[in-house]
């Protein structure tokens, strides 16, 4: 059976998305489509091959001891509490994502960025994985507001020993494998 045209989109980033049309399948995979006993084997191994883990960046900002978090909206992790951060963005450094993230999120600049930590936070359940690129920075002075009310219900400065409850994943994994005040 020869399937005349076929459509698979590929997804760039989460803010672009390409279609792409192939005349058959054999002109996508020669050969290899021979060894497939059906379209939706095919597209299985399609989507396995394409899927890859994202890059998280998150990031610490302590002030009098204590830790900024926010309460997550809308997303994975619904409802837990994480850093500032987000998804790091092709040719960005982790220094100019965590600027932007924190800007972004809460309205604050911070300064003096420096890497801390990592964690591979495999999210069965939400069929999501990261790799979270933790990162410390020095915010002097200001409040966080909430700027993406669709992301973020709450900011709150908590102390290490009076965290609250539940946390992100990636917290929780951070958590784990530091040592911190």
């Amino acid at each position: 059976m020869t399937i005349v045209s076929f459509l698979y989109i590929i997804s760039l980033s989460r803010r672009d998305a390409r279609a792409v049309e192939w005349d058959s399948l054999e002109n996508y995979c020669g050969e290899t489509y021979r060894g497939f006993e059906s379209l939706s084997l095919l597209h299985k191994n399609i989507k396995m091959e394409t899927q890859r883990p994202k890059v998280g960046v998150a990031i610490i900002i302590e002030r009098d001891n204590k830790i900024l978090l926010g309460k997550r909206k809308g997303s994975h992790g619904n409802g837990s509490w994480a850093f500032p951060g987000g998804h790091l963005e092709f040719n960005e450094s982790l220094e100019d994502c965590a600027i932007r993230e924190v800007m972004e999120e809460t309205g604050l600049t911070i300064s003096n960025v420096r890497k801390e930590t990592f964690t591979n936070d495999i999210m069965k359940e939400e069929n999501k994985h990261y790799v979270t690129c933790f990162v410390k920075a020095d915010c002097i002075s200001g409040e966080p507001k909430i700027m993406e009310p669709e992301k973020c219900e709450a900011w709150g400065w908590f102390n290490w020993n009076e965290l609250p409850s539940p946390l992100f994943a990636p917290f929780q994994n951070f958590l784990k494998d530091t040592k911190h005040c």
